[in-house]
């Protein structure tokens, strides 16, 4: 290994912009094989790898694309992924002042659940609908 206290500042910078480009050129050549190495595997098994990602959720991302090297995230930064939507969970625990107003038990508990325990009642009461 090489020591660096014996480089000046703009040889280290050099040095720096030298490295990253192997980086990049050497994280480019491998995903290439990998790529390679999906889509022969796909193609084993009578399958194209566009679809068999398009089918697992992994296609229309930011630089997904199999065949595009489009998208590509500043070298450090990863990419967002944006959240899943989770389906809202039917309601188990009912209002008693309104029958409207229900909680599924999962997240943050409402205000009027808190204020219901904190008057002495019962969380298991609540399950019955007004």
């Amino acid at each position: 290994m090489m020591d660096l206290k014996n480089f000046s500042l703009p040889e280290l910078k050099k040095l720096s912009v030298a490295v990253q480009k192997e980086l990049d050129r050497r994280t480019l050549q491998s995903k290439k094989a990998l790529i390679k190495q999906v889509q022969q595997m796909a193609a084993e098994h009578g399958l194209d790898a566009d679809e068999l990602l398009a089918d697992a959720g992994l296609s229309g991302r930011e630089g997904s694309s199999v065949k595009s090297g489009a998208g590509k995230a500043a070298p450090g930064r990863k990419k967002k992924v944006p959240a899943v939507k989770k389906e809202k969970l039917p309601p188990v625990y009912w209002n008693p002042v309104n029958a409207q107003e229900g909680w599924s038990g999962h997240g943050r508990r409402p205000s009027w659940v808190i204020t219901y325990l904190e008057n002495g009642g019962e969380l298991e009461s609540l399950k019955k609908r007004p």
